[in-house]
């Protein structure tokens, strides 16, 4: 009697634990979800798109912190280089309470000031108001981060995706939406303090 007793014990406990194991991967995100509060501050980064070439004489732009402010760097195009548009690169807001990506517009015909021989400053007068940290984990606690996939392509194969930018926090994470197949060089500039 005891050893039929011991074999279904057995048997339930074959059968149980691979279901409790799905279910705690299945319910550990809500679990996280329902503990970690909301984030509070939000975020500044950039991308590229994977436009076309512009001539408009600049190499390359890119964002630069000046103190606990960022500012917006041109340089110029040496004899035979590649120039790009300023439509190429882009300036995003992540707002921590709804969620959602917003766009910054930077306007290429703003007076440059001189940095260098080559290269300039220019100002972005929607954000010249912000106070940023350059710290990846914010205040709150919630750290910037990119979460690498792969995707199924034909004939089970995998195809690499570029890396999907996401905040986290004890074990939550926030995938900031923005379309890793139309944007490159997606960078952090910051955690908004003040706006």
């Amino acid at each position: 009697m005891s050893r039929i007793k011991k074999e279904n014990i057995l048997l339930l406990g074959a059968i149980f634990a691979p279901l409790i194991l799905i279910g705690y991967f299945l319910f550990k995100p809500l679990f996280y979800t329902t503990t970690s509060d909301d984030p509070q501050y939000d975020l500044l980064f950039s991308a590229r798109s994977y436009g076309e070439q512009g001539p408009d004489g600049i190499t390359s732009y890119t964002f630069q912190a000046k103190g606990q402010h960022l500012a917006l760097v041109a340089h110029e195009a040496k004899e035979g280089e590649s120039t790009y548009a300023t439509s190429d690169i882009f300036l995003f807001r992540f707002d921590a309470k709804t969620q959602q990506v917003v766009p910054i517009p930077l306007d290429a015909t703003l007076v440059k000031k001189k940095l260098t021989e080559h290269s300039w400053i220019i100002d972005i007068p929607e954000i010249e108001n912000y106070v940023l940290t350059l710290k990846k984990i914010a205040p709150d606690g919630y750290k910037y981060a990119r979460q690498r996939h792969s995707r199924m392509v034909l004939f089970d194969l995998f195809d690499t995706v570029a890396p999907t930018p996401i905040i986290k926090k004890e074990g939550r994470r926030i995938v900031i939406p923005i379309d890793s197949r139309r944007f490159s060089n997606i960078r952090f500039h910051g955690w908004i303090l003040k706006k």
